[in-house]
């Protein structure tokens, strides 16, 4: 079997885990599926408004919103009565939401019970299993491959910048310059994203058309923002809802609200509002007039929202036409843009975390091809032992670093020399040098052995907290003094999470996976993990603990039980560094 062939199972196996749970959760009993946190029921409907081409509507629970399942920008489905509709959660609270619909017929919501049920998002897989076909078909994924199994990159000159350190500079020389496949390793506070704004607008300079794209909204944000920084014009094309709102006027919403067409959007939307109006008009003496003025504003809604849509289309194709550079994920790219679309380079930024299948998918859309990431920080999200087995948690920018070495961002200006001394020799060979070496840090280990009952597991959702390391959290908070302001506490688990959120209100709490890009002055890490069988699920990934430790700045506390632990190499090997390096303490010592 070819690796595009194993990949391509690979993707079949993942698919299959996703819906063989999906379907077990459809025959789950009503209760169940509430307690499980996939459904939503009872909810109050507090508005039902149309904005653009969707309606958008409010919720409220009399009960906390389990997290878990719904997200912000998750796809949802709607029910009431025998209507339905999958749409997209905007905002979600404690027990409050906002969810988009696009759909010409919808009832006033506020008539009868509405339930909210959680929907996976199959577009991932159907863009993966497109990405696996493309690598195969599609001529400008050809020379990629030919040119990785060539395994001879070319030497290019550095490009000079006041901002950029030696390595950086020959990174950008690798941007600029004609290699079809460019491999940077950027491992944490190495000034990654700058390196990649600063190649982006030479390549600018040279009249060249770019697309960026990360596996998450958050990091094409993060690099958009630079890019805005430099006054280089966007278009940002995907999800709206997942999107930061400095980003939103370079939508193509954003660029309608502000253009030429928007006289007419506005006489549209008004138009539709009105129709809405009257098709969603509670009648209490029903008669054939008023069914037929009804039926008559609810074709006048579809008529309305298909202009609407045909304005917005027409705008999107002025605007890939003539902005230099196009952001977004891979999902919402391949949803965006023309198949046909070709750009002269394209850049995935966090391409570590990139599934491979949509790394290709993504390529698709370039002459040449640019991965930066750090394999080192968190691989792509798997669930099937079988796809891992086959090698879908490998990213495309692990296979290419097989080939030929890649540029290695080396000097690191986020952590104090005593946090990256801690990941250095476990994670970069020492390769990191830290450029300021006059920041005083520390990492302080927390040692919750012998003290307390241990792990649980919650019943509702299976996973796992630990109320004794909650407890001494609160208690490191106090004693260390340790700011609110300027700290995040994480866990690789939601149930601790939700439970550090009710004892600490103050603190930012993050799990270790949707924290990395990020840093902060103080990081708290509650490892959660303790009982008797020394079974440490999630933390068996060192790459995990490598993205929880290089977000700290000055300060690194780590909350963990040793005995638990102290079965797995790495983790034995890691406390006994902190032990002879930092600062180690039992948690005893934190009692009241």
């Amino acid at each position: 079997m070819d690796f595009i062939e194993q990949l391509y199972q690979a993707v079949i196996a993942e698919k299959k885990e996703l819906n063989d749970t999906y379907e077990k959760q459809q025959n789950l009993s009503e209760p169940e599926q509430r307690k499980l946190g996939i459904l939503l029921f009872p909810i109050t409907i507090l508005s039902q408004e149309t904005v653009g081409s969707l309606m958008i509507i409010g919720f409220q629970t009399s009960y906390p919103i389990n997290e878990t399942y719904f997200r912000k920008g998750c796809s949802i489905r709607c029910l009431q009565g025998g209507w339905s509709a999958e749409g997209r959660l905007q905002e979600l609270s404690y027990n409050t939401g906002v969810f988009s619909i696009l759909d010409d017929d919808i009832p006033n919501l506020r008539d009868e019970p509405v339930r909210i049920y959680f929907v996976p998002d199959d577009k991932t897989m159907r863009c993966m299993e497109l990405g696996c076909k493309l690598m195969n078909e599609h001529p400008q994924v050809e020379p990629f491959l030919a040119f990785l199994e060539q395994k001879n990159p070319s030497i290019v000159d550095k490009i000079d910048h006041p901002k950029l350190n030696d390595q950086q500079r020959s990174a950008v020389g690798k941007i600029v310059g004609p290699d079809p496949v460019v491999p940077i390793q950027g491992p944490p506070g190495t000034g990654k994203t700058l390196t990649l704004s600063i190649g982006i607008k030479q390549l600018i300079a040279q009249g060249k058309k770019i697309i960026i794209s990360a596996p998450s909204n958050t990091a094409v944000d993060n690099l958009c923002h630079l890019l805005l920084d430099c006054s280089i014009p966007i278009l940002r094309l995907g999800n709206e809802e997942k999107m930061s709102d400095r980003v939103t006027p370079y939508t193509l919403d954003g660029y309608l609200e502000n253009g030429s067409d928007k006289k007419l959007l506005d006489h549209l939307k008004s138009s539709l509002r009105k129709a809405e109006n009257t098709a969603n008009k509670h009648i209490r003496n029903y008669t054939k007039e008023a069914g037929d003025e009804k039926r008559n504003a609810r074709k006048e809604c579809s008529t309305l929202r298909k202009e609407i849509r045909k304005v917005g289309q027409d705008a999107k194709n002025q605007l890939l036409e003539s902005i230099p550079v196009i952001a977004g994920t891979p999902v919402g790219l391949f949803n965006e843009l023309p198949k046909t679309f070709l750009t002269d380079v394209v850049i995935i930024d966090e391409a570590g975390q990139c599934l491979e299948p949509l790394a290709w998918l993504t390529a698709s859309f370039g002459k040449r091809l640019v991965l930066c990431g750090d394999p080192q920080q968190l691989p792509p999200t798997v669930f099937s032992q079988k796809a891992k087995q086959l090698g879908l948690e490998k990213s495309l920018l692990e296979r290419v670093m097989q080939f030929f070495p890649s540029t290695l961002l080396d000097v690191q200006y986020r952590m104090a020399p005593e946090i990256v001394n801690c990941i250095n020799p476990f994670f970069y060979e020492n390769q990191l040098q830290t450029f300021h070496t006059e920041r005083k840090g520390e990492v302080r280990f927390i040692d919750m052995a012998g003290f307390g009952e241990g792990e649980q597991q919650d019943e509702s959702s299976g996973s796992i907290y630990n109320s004794d390391e909650i407890t001494t959290v609160k208690r490191i908070t106090e004693v260390l003094s340790i700011n609110p302001s300027n700290t995040i506490i994480l866990s690789p688990y939601n149930a601790q999470l939700g439970l550090l959120k009710i004892a600490l209100p103050k603190f930012k709490i993050s799990t270790i996976d949707s924290v990395q890009g990020q840093e902060e002055d103080t990081i708290i890490i509650s490892l959660t993990r303790s009982n008797s069988d020394q079974n440490i699920g999630f933390l068996k990934d060192y790459r995990r603990t490598n993205v929880a430790i290089s977000r700290a700045r000055f300060q690194c506390v780590i909350v963990g039980d040793s005995s638990t632990l102290g079965n797995d190499a790495f983790y034995i090997e890691l406390l006994d560094f902190i032990e002879e390096n930092g600062i180690y303490q039992s948690a005893w010592e934190y009692v009241e």
